[in-house]
């Protein structure tokens, strides 16, 4: 592939379990951006589900569920969460250094944590999500600190 060229990955309607990490988002080869799309997707028994290092990543209609680190990881880029299931990690979603992770209508329960932010982090959220029964986790979570406009 050429410098500074934009690819796609499209997943749906797959289940990925047991690996250390589900989806890698960590293009090389020259590839400055990657799109990539999760679509009807359960990712289990991981450590983290989905690890977004660069591009924009959209996860609808999916599962993420009893992973033992964190569920969606935004190390940078943008990663978008709608109508999606987060059920038994330690972590659902976590935003980094200058990452951006946006929520809406999802659902949220039974993880240790459901939010967390480190560094400059974007968590954005559109009001219309639920949570339950988040607790037990390590440091003080994070509420969404941009909101995401429902139109």
């Amino acid at each position: 592939m050429a410098a500074g060229t934009t690819s796609s990955l499209v997943i749906q309607d797959s289940t990925i379990a047991d690996a250390g990490v589900g989806v890698n988002i960590n293009p090389t080869l020259g590839v400055t951006r990657l799109d990539t799309t999760l679509r009807n997707v359960m990712i289990k028994n991981t450590g983290t589900a989905l690890d977004n290092r660069l591009g924009f990543t959209n996860v609808t209609d999916s599962t993420i569920t009893q992973n033992s680190d964190i569920g969606v990881l935004a190390r940078s880029g943008i990663v978008n969460v709608e109508s999606s299931s987060f059920t038994g990690n330690d972590v659902a979603v976590e935003t980094r250094d200058t990452a951006t992770i946006r929520l809406t209508d999802s659902g949220f329960y039974n993880n240790l944590k459901a939010f967390n932010c480190i560094g400059l982090g974007t968590l954005g959220s559109a009001g219309d999500n639920r949570k339950g029964s988040n607790s037990g986790g390590v440091g003080a979570a994070c509420t969404p600190n941009a909101v995401v406009t429902l139109q």
